[in-house]
């Protein structure tokens, strides 16, 4: 399973992305996160798992599920950008 992340904060940090990659059947394709300093994270704590600028990017990059991990106020038109570009979507909070 190819499994996509949106939102590189505390819970898409230090929860999801740890338990994405430890998944022996996944493959961690990508986050989605424009900060600077969150895209510098994420190169040093999973080297080689690619930044996005936009959910149609990681999509293209062949996802299977997308994890939505964001703050409350904008996660609804997220999780709608995902379901228009057909994939599975888990959004948690």
């Amino acid at each position: 399973m190819r499994i996509g992340l949106v939102g590189y904060g505390h819970g898409g940090r230090f929860f999801h992305a740890p338990l994405i990659s430890s998944l022996p059947a996944a493959t961690f394709v990508g986050v989605v996160t424009r900060a600077a300093e969150r895209r510098q994270l994420l190169a040093t704590e999973h080297p080689g798992v690619p930044a996005f600028d936009s959910i149609g990017q990681l999509v293209e990059a062949g996802v299977d599920v997308l994890v939505i991990s964001t703050p409350l106020k904008g996660r609804p038109a997220l999780v709608l950008d995902a379901i228009e570009h057909e994939v599975a979507v888990v959004s948690d909070k």
